[in-house]
């Protein structure tokens, strides 16, 4: 689609394009007539490639050209002037140079140019796909870069800034600029476009100058970047800013940062430890899925919802959810091997898969949760679950894997012990006991605790066989229960 735009608009440029006239094999299109100006124009290879240039070999445009009499004089490269010159040689810019155009050198095979002091403008795309681009340095007069100018140029490695006017570093303008290594910001920049530094895999060092104050959507994705450190200026983050930067090992937030986007970080492989922000409310869907060493968050304090696969399959292995946090919806911490998790007193749904993981053993939940979703904790192996429900709330049975109605011990409080013995899914617990709401004292065993399984050949476990087993009970009464 990028591509598609890019012909329209430079066929746009092409049919609206004022007088032009050749000397010396090099058309010149006249911008002004009263200040006799003019720039390098293109020569189409035909009507049907009306941005396919027709130059060849080393190019040394000069300062001044005649026409009918006239002298003018050179200002700029002109739009597509050399897009899809595959045969090019040195080309050689004259200092007269203000401006370089749209697509000027697009998809060309230029290797390297020298930009002169006095060029404050370089149009959209001007070195877009030029493949054999190595490096380049920008000069002290540039003001202004339009979008996508260095666009896919896969093996330049090295961009100088000299420039102390320019602000900005619009959108895709260094997008698949895979070879990049060597860049540093000028201290004037206050934004960053969306894309700006894309599939840069190779840029392991990005300091961020602090005079930037925006930065757009999916910036830093699959940037190489170990560490990235967001200014104070900046207030919001936007798109899937740093998705898929596998090399990301730290990232620094702002304190001014109030919220996240979808996918921000997904796919982070390197991230090992992030600190949110307070003012932030709500972690989105997939913020942080598929961040395989993240082991540490550190949760904000305002924190009210944990949507849908936000650390699926994270190394979290504690997970202390503020007081405030009221939601953790569908697999929210899905696959993570947590061994210690806090539930606040103020949360009030958990979603469907979101604690299925293994290595819990011990859970506590609190008397202000409304509603549990299917297999939330399917794949813990729990030893005990502590209820503050004084009137237990009902939810399906397989909230918790069979094993854990067998073997795990449900405490309860004291003066519900018979609503728990008939409430859906706490009733198919075989262990259960009474504790007091203050001291959470395990003082009652209404139903006894298991001495061992014994499955029909005789031979006893303390693990239930699949299939008909004899549970043998430690006051001595023995069941028979049947385990899928």
């Amino acid at each position: 689609m990028k591509r598609v735009i890019f012909l329209l608009l430079a066929f746009v440029c092409i049919i609206c394009k004022a007088v032009t006239f050749d000397v010396d094999g090099i058309r010149y299109e006249i911008e002004s007539q009263t200040l006799k100006e003019v720039s390098v124009a293109i020569i189409p290879k035909s009507i049907s490639y009306p941005t396919y240039s027709t130059y060849k070999g080393d190019i040394n445009i000069p300062e001044y050209v005649s026409f009918n009499g006239a002298q003018y004089h050179v200002i700029g490269i002109g739009a597509h002037a050399f897009s899809e010159c595959y045969q090019l040689g040195e080309i050689k810019l004259p200092t007269s140079i203000r401006f370089i155009g749209f697509g000027a050198f697009s998809y060309s095979n230029i290797g390297s140019i020298s930009l002169h002091e006095g060029i404050d403008s370089i149009g959209a795309a001007a070195f877009r796909d030029c493949h054999n681009l190595v490096s380049i340095v920008l000069p002290k007069s540039l003001k202004h870069l339009s979008t996508t100018v260095f666009m896919n140029c896969r093996n330049l490695k090295s961009v100088g800034f000299l420039t102390e006017e320019l602000n900005s570093i619009p959108d895709d303008t260094f997008n698949g600029c895979s070879s990049l290594e060597d860049i540093v910001l000028p201290n004037t920049i206050k934004e960053l476009g969306s894309s700006a530094f894309m599939s840069t895999e190779k840029l392991e060092t990005l300091h961020i100058p602090g005079s930037v104050e925006k930065i757009g959507s999916s910036c830093f994705y699959r940037c190489g970047a170990t560490y990235l450190e967001i200014p104070d200026k900046v207030k919001v983050l936007q798109g899937e800013m740093f998705r898929g930067s596998k090399r990301l090992k730290t990232v620094k937030l702002p304190s001014s940062i109030e919220s996240l986007t979808k996918q921000m970080f997904r796919g982070c492989d390197s991230l090992q430890n992030i600190v949110l922000p307070d003012n932030i409310t709500e972690i989105p869907s997939y913020c942080f899925a598929e961040c395989y060493q993240l082991s540490k968050v550190s949760f904000p304090a305002r924190l009210r919802k944990v949507v849908s696969n936000a650390f699926m399959n994270c190394s979290l292995s504690n997970v202390y959810l503020p007081e405030g946090t009221i939601a953790v919806d569908i697999e929210a911490f899905y696959g993570c091997p947590i061994d210690t998790l806090y539930l606040p007193s103020t949360l009030e749904t958990i979603g469907g898969w979101a604690f299925s993981l293994r290595n819990l053993k011990e859970l506590v939940l609190p008397a202000s949760i409304k509603k549990i979703g299917s297999y939330a904790f399917d794949d813990v192996q729990l030893e005990k679950i502590t209820c503050m429900w004084v009137t237990p709330i009902s939810c399906e049975e397989n909230v918790f894997k069979n094993e854990t109605y067998l073997y795990a011990q449900l405490v309860v409080p004291n003066e519900s012990i018979e609503l728990y013995q008939s409430t859906t899914p706490w009733s198919s617990f075989f262990n259960m006991s009474g504790h007091n709401l203050t001291g959470l004292t395990n003082s009652i065993h209404i139903k006894p605790f298991i001495e061992s399984y014994i499955n029909l050949e005789g031979i006893k476990s303390n693990k239930p066989y699949r299939g008909l087993n004899l549970i043998q009970y430690r006051n001595g009464e023995v069941k028979k229960v049947f385990i899928k």
